[in-house]
């Protein structure tokens, strides 16, 4: 969940669900405990957005209502927007082409098996899992290449602050940073200490990386690549083995 302010309204992201409140709908924006924004409606309807650290979440409410027109609208729920996102198309054609290549596995593995018996199987089956490894792996190298590139042209680097007595999943803990707009947005890093420091795309605020040092970031980058490649360079040999 996140809450983005606007230069006329707040959007409330839950999900794939978009909420938004157009400022002449607001009363006020409080504080309701540490990490709580309460949007309250002018009818008295209050809408609660889990907010991040205790510093950010209050220079939201102060961002909020220092944005607040003099003008408002009595009836403010009437002018609430509440709309699910739609899903990208290109997502389902992506669905329909990874079943037909994990169709198309399953009818090799079958036939490996029938002409080369169990050694073939095995066989099959290496060479699918290193293929598999080899191809995410390049594809998460690629994403992060270009998420740094992009970073380094127009990102906007700030301090995280971790999250109290939030728990560390394998993602690692939950940190909170308060971006140009003045909203607090929370990602999770493989991190424990108390801060660090982020760099995020102000076009885009789902492109968001931990800053390291330039040798540091090529260094990750090019043992990805290798990783993938030696995957991919596995999987080969594997296959031309069974033929």
């Amino acid at each position: 969940m996140s809450a983005e302010l606007e230069a006329d309204r707040i959007r409330i992201l839950r999900g794939r669900e978009r909420t938004e409140i157009p400022l002449a709908a607001i009363q006020e924006a409080r504080v309701g405990g540490e990490r709580v924004v309460e949007v309250v409606l002018t009818d008295g309807v209050t809408h609660r957005v889990e907010g991040g650290n205790p510093t950010a979440t209050a220079a939201f409410v102060a961002a909020v209502n220092d944005g607040l027109p003099d003008e408002r609208e009595a009836d403010g729920s009437t002018l609430v927007r509440t709309e699910a996102t739609p899903a990208d198309p290109a997502l389902r054609w992506i669905g329909l082409l990874l079943a037909a290549v994990a169709l198309g596995y399953i009818g090799f593995v079958i036939w490996a098996g029938a002409a080369h018996g169990v050694g073939g199987v095995v066989l099959a089956l290496i060479a699918g899992v290193c293929a598999l490894i080899g191809l995410l792996n390049l594809i998460t190298a690629a994403i992060a290449t270009f998420d740094r590139v992009v970073l380094a042209r127009r990102g906007i680097t700030v301090r995280a602050v971790r999250n109290a007595g939030t728990n560390v999943t394998r993602e690692g803990a939950l940190y909170t940073y308060t971006g140009a707009d003045g909203s607090a947005y929370s990602r999770r890093f493989k991190r424990k200490t108390a801060g660090i420091h982020v760099v995020y795309d102000p076009e885009d605020l789902f492109r968001v990386r931990e800053t390291f040092a330039l040798f540091e970031v090529i260094l990750r980058l090019v043992a990805r690549y290798v990783g993938a490649l030696c995957c991919l360079a596995f999987a080969r040999v594997a296959f031309y083995s069974i033929f």
